[in-house]
């Protein structure tokens, strides 16, 4: 019997990690002073996995960061971010977690 539960209690572990899964991309466009971001995490339910925060860093300064507590689409979390005080061309690091398991760290060069 105790062989029974700890299997079953091994599978529902291996079954909640194989679901889980970091960000996979950060996809970046300028929209006049700003810079839109999607941090592409395709899920199912966007209220239960989720991108649970994303930081945007020019340097050591930190642009944008924020915690959300469900993603904007099952297939990403979009932000704006202001750009009014970045001087081009710049190097930006994005850093997003998945609230479930994993996290990403990208960066992106503006001209």
């Amino acid at each position: 019997m105790r062989r029974l539960v700890l299997s079953l209690v091994v599978l529902a572990v291996a079954a909640s990690a194989a679901s889980a899964h970091p960000p996979s991309s950060v996809e970046a466009k300028v929209e006049g002073e700003a810079l839109k971001l999607a941090v592409r995490h395709p899920v199912g339910d966007p209220k239960d996995h989720y991108v649970s925060s994303v930081r945007v860093l020019l340097g050591d300064k930190v642009l944008f960061e924020g915690t959300f507590k469900e993603q904007s689409s099952r297939e990403a979390q979009e932000i704006l971010v202001p750009l009014k005080e970045v001087s081009r061309p710049a190097k930006l690091t994005v850093e997003a977690n998945c609230n479930k398991w994993g996290s990403l760290k990208r960066e992106i060069e503006l001209q």
